[in-house]
């Protein structure tokens, strides 16, 4: 995740939420923390790449439509979930930040959580 949104989960939660799992924070200007978290200055896809070579489970994106853009647009995206709330907001931090070129997508599952529609979409090559 990057700064801005490890800030909003930790003032949201209360405390970081992610104890349980390995997490990066992608940031310039934040040096370290307070929890398990790993800060990252450097090239993030990069990092990403070096990351995706390890074994183990799928990686998660929380957040971060600067982060998300670039990655997307150097194919280090496989699937997108997007979940709709209930909430018509008049403005907000959108999906993307750059102007992409056409990125197909194939939904694969959707699910109800109570008001909640989760959306999974395997990103497919361009």
């Amino acid at each position: 995740m990057g700064r801005k949104t490890y800030q909003q989960a930790l003032r949201l939660a209360g405390n970081y939420p992610y104890q349980d799992k390995d997490s990066y924070v992608f940031s310039t200007t934040l040096h370290n923390t307070d929890d398990p978290s790993t800060v990252v200055a450097g090239n993030i896809a990069e990092f990403v790449r070096k990351l995706k070579a390890q074994p183990g489970k799928d990686i998660w994106l929380v957040g971060g439509a600067d982060i998300f853009t670039d990655l997307l647009e150097v194919q280090l995206i496989d699937k997108i979930v997007i979940t709709i709330a209930p909430v018509l907001l008049g403005e907000g931090i959108p999906l993307v930040t750059t102007q992409l070129t056409n990125t197909p997508l194939k939904l694969e599952t959707t699910t109800q959580l109570d008001q909640f529609v989760s959306l999974t979409y395997s990103v497919l090559p361009a």
